[in-house]
């Protein structure tokens, strides 16, 4: 097309239309734009022109490329979110090892007192039995023995669903 043309077709002049940048445009693209209808070209240029670029990035830092546009915006940008990245992430296996050393804790604690529990009742169930109550034995000292079973099966199946749940 030349530039007597170019008032005739497909508009080029930035002042009539500063979205039209069909002067950059390859001829075929430029022939096939003069027949789509005058008024729908802007929009089908501005669809044709249009650009979307998306980035994904996962993990606890930006992209080396995005850490770059921070150095030219903050002066030593990406060092400091390094240094920010490193203390979150002291932190964070700080308050792991608190969690964890407490539910340890915890754990050995309540399993004391089950054994506390537990030898107090079959105490009083041998009692209980030497004295001539057989029924009230067996029942204090069954529940004990059936309630302390259940307890660690259904603690060792829920350790054991929380473990797959981490792992996948």
């Amino acid at each position: 097309m030349s530039n007597k043309n170019k008032g005739k077709g497909i508009q080029a002049d930035s002042k009539e239309d500063p979205n039209n940048n069909s002067s950059s445009l390859p001829l075929e693209i430029k022939s096939i734009l003069e027949q789509v209808p005058k008024e729908k070209r802007n929009l089908v240029l501005r669809q044709l022109l249009s650009v979307t670029i998306r980035e994904s990035h996962s993990g606890p830092l930006p992209a080396p490329s995005t850490l770059e546009k921070y150095n030219s915006i903050i002066e030593k940008g990406a060092e400091r979110i390094m240094v920010m990245a490193e203390k979150q992430s002291g932190h964070r296996i700080e308050l792991e090892k608190t969690a964890i050393t407490r539910q340890l804790n915890q754990s050995g604690i309540g399993q004391v007192f089950a054994l506390i529990i537990a030898v107090i009742a079959l105490i009083i169930s041998w009692d209980l039995a030497s004295n001539g109550h057989d029924t009230v034995a067996g029942i204090i000292g069954g529940t004990t023995v059936i309630g302390l079973v259940s307890a660690f099966i259904y603690g060792k199946q829920s350790q054991r669903k929380d473990l797959n749940e981490k792992e996948h």
